[in-house]
């Protein structure tokens, strides 16, 4: 049962077949001007960094003079805008090229470390193609006798798609991980089918990851982007099946720059399969109760099953599925059909080794993760959730969802039994949003919730989203299509992907941070600091004579960056966990046991000074040096601190 109208051929060209030689030629010619340019700088005695920006700026002026005066000009099939509606375009794939310029730059040339004049071979390849398209599509657009406001559209979501996957492509070998991914790929090192924190499945795909490529920020990454690009293809299938192929472009433009999407498909982290899991448990859903196909029932069970296996919250998807049979007249046959119960089967199944090591574990992820988040003391965080929301879909999102669903489209909705398609869909996305928020909600009553928990559950709404700003299709109100039209989300989605991928390569670059902070959560310089620890290992060792172990008193991060970044290559081997101080040592309470290291000299690193006055560490060693400061740059500058001890001859409790 689809309810789309026939859409506009994806396969339209993007610009004249008399022009795109012309296009191309002068893209050639920029890329050798560039290059010549670039290595003449060089030369001269200025930097790669800034020759690189100096030849960007200088070959992309000229570039677009050409292709203004001579690539389309004196024809009919372009149209001629005015400077200043050309100025906006020009600026936007400008800004784009060059963000993917300096991420290509900094990761063949800092980070694999490739001579400059090697590295600017693909800084200049890159750069080229973002501009010869963009110049093509945007600045320079073909106009035709057919509708070209969804043409235009769909090309444009589609770039911004491309230009999102591209960078994040790009940028995953550059970012140091984040503590979390760290902890996880810790996760990988200690192969189990359960954990304390999270069900095994990022444990799983990075492992397989990181033994073909190696242990590299891309190998941990790589499974985020197809995790990406798995809940790409859901969405769109499910988009395009009732709203078109404009719409389905659009869906694709909203996953690419909504910050929520961007960052799962870009930092490995269980909501990556999650958020692939439960669009592809949608999709299926979908196809079973709208479409009325039995054989989806499958394809539930096994996204439910693996999204089971990824994050417990996707069992939300339950609750909802059996309201939204409550409520659509003739979903309610499934009730007595077996196909259901054997998509439940078959996620139970897929989950079975969660369950027996929890079996085996006192049922600790299972406490943890669920009567232990509403058992404590009462914190009304509403608004948290609330701001959380307007972070992960960005304001302009949240606004469209929910005037959307206005409270009387909602009622109305509710009470009908009307059997109409277009109907049944828009109650479907409803259902499906707003049950697992509500859970969300009520929890956000009592206790503070994390910022990246509802996520997931705007996928349902993101194709009606998508169909409102398609021009073609009018879902909601007259005045909703004009303020969400497709004339806010071109600059909105332009923004946005500058913004994300902006973010990101300030990172990699290092940004100035105060030398004294209590928790460092951001990718700026893990590496660099580990480097720093290991100087300290190494002068202890000339010392002693022994290894050391170093054991991160901040949460896991510490340890989960050490056993990550050690530059020796022995991280899980010389890295404890503060459990062997009688803090919560997370998982590294189930790899270690304190008996193990008696007698060990330990390296205590912290970010927070007042730790050392603690008495508990007196007891702990023979003997503890006082503490002491060290500060760490990245590209020259100071960028962070950390303050340790050494604790000689360790003692573990009796």
């Amino acid at each position: 049962m689809k309810v789309a109208s026939r859409d506009l051929s994806l396969t339209d060209p993007i610009f004249a077949k008399n022009h795109s030689r012309r296009f191309g030629l002068v893209g050639l010619m920029a890329c050798a001007a560039d290059l010549s340019l670039f290595n003449a700088l060089m030369t001269s005695g200025i930097n790669a960094p800034e020759s690189s920006l100096l030849s960007f700026l200088l070959v992309t002026a000229l570039a677009f003079q050409f292709n203004a005066r001579w690539t389309v000009a004196d024809t009919e099939s372009h149209t001629v805008p005015s400077a200043w509606n050309r100025c906006l375009p020009m600026l936007m794939v400008g800004l784009v090229a060059l963000l993917l310029r300096s991420s290509v730059f900094e990761l063949f040339f800092n980070t694999a470390g490739w001579p400059a004049h090697w590295a600017i071979i693909p800084v200049v390849a890159s750069t080229a193609f973002v501009a010869t398209i963009g110049s093509a599509c945007f600045i320079f657009p073909r106009t035709t006798s057919r509708p070209a406001s969804s043409a235009r559209l769909r090309e444009f979501a589609l770039a911004i798609a491309a230009c999102s996957l591209i960078l994040r492509l790009v940028l995953s070998g550059s970012v140091d991980l984040i503590p979390e991914e760290a902890y996880y790929w810790n996760y990988a090192q200690h192969l189990d089918i359960g954990y304390v924190d999270h069900p095994p499945m990022v444990a799983w795909m990075i492992a397989v990851s990181t033994n073909v490529f190696g242990d590299s920020e891309f190998a941990v990454r790589l499974p985020a982007i197809l995790c990406w690009l798995a809940t790409a293809f859901f969405m769109y299938r499910w988009t395009v099946g009732f709203f078109g192929k404009t719409s389905a472009c659009l869906v694709l433009m909203l996953l690419a720059t909504f910050p929520y999407y961007f960052s799962t498909g870009f930092l490995m982290t269980p909501d990556a399969p999650l958020t692939a899991a439960w669009a592809g448990s949608l999709w299926f859903l979908a196809r079973a109760l709208l479409d009325e196909r039995r054989n989806a029932w499958l394809g539930v069970g096994i996204c439910a099953g693996l999204g089971m296996l990824s994050k417990y919250s996707i069992a939300l998807l339950g609750p909802a599925a059996i309201v939204f049979i409550i409520f659509d007249v003739r979903s309610r046959r499934w009730l007595l059909r077996r196909e259901p119960y054997q998509a439940i089967l078959m996620a139970t199944l897929l989950f079975c080794p969660v369950v027996i090591w929890n079996a085996n574990h006192e049922w600790i992820s299972f406490l943890y993760q669920g009567p232990d988040r509403w058992s404590s003391n009462i914190d009304f965080s509403l608004h948290i959730l609330i701001l959380s929301a307007l972070v992960l879909v960005t304001p302009f999102g949240l606004a469209g969802i929910v005037l959307l669903w206005l409270p009387q489209r909602i009622t109305a909705l509710l009470q009908s039994n009307n059997v109409c398609a277009a109907n049944r869909m828009r109650l479907f996305t409803l259902v499906f949003t707003l049950v697992p928020l509500s859970v969300f909600v009520l929890h956000s009553l009592q206790d503070n919730p994390k910022i990246q928990w509802t996520g997931p559950v705007w996928l349902a709404a993101l194709p009606v989203l998508a169909s409102a700003i398609d021009p073609q299709r009018i879902i909601a109100t007259r005045w909703f299509s004009g303020l969400f039209s497709q004339k806010l989300w071109k600059p909105v989605a332009s923004i946005m992907l500058l913004l994300l991928g902006g973010v990101y390569y300030a990172i990699t670059v290092g940004p100035p941070l105060l030398p004294q902070f209590e928790k460092m959560n951001l990718p700026v310089a893990w590496k660099e600091m580990m480097q720093s620890v290991e100087e300290i290992e190494n002068k202890l060792v000339l010392q002693t004579g022994k290894e050391p172990i170093v054991v991160g008193l901040s949460n896991y991060f510490i340890s989960a960056e050490h056993a990550f970044y050690n530059p020796d290559g022995n991280g899980v081997e010389e890295t404890g966990g503060r459990g062997l101080l009688g803090y919560n040592g997370w998982m590294w309470d189930y790899w270690q046991q304190p008996e193990e290291y008696a007698g060990r000299n330990v390296i205590l690193v912290t970010f927070e000074p007042k730790y050392e006055n603690r008495a508990r560490f007196e007891g702990r060693f023979n003997s503890i040096t006082d503490v002491k400061q060290v500060t760490f740059t990245k590209s020259g500058r100071a960028v962070g601190g950390f303050f340790y001890r050494i604790g000689y001859g360790y003692r573990p409790p009796a």
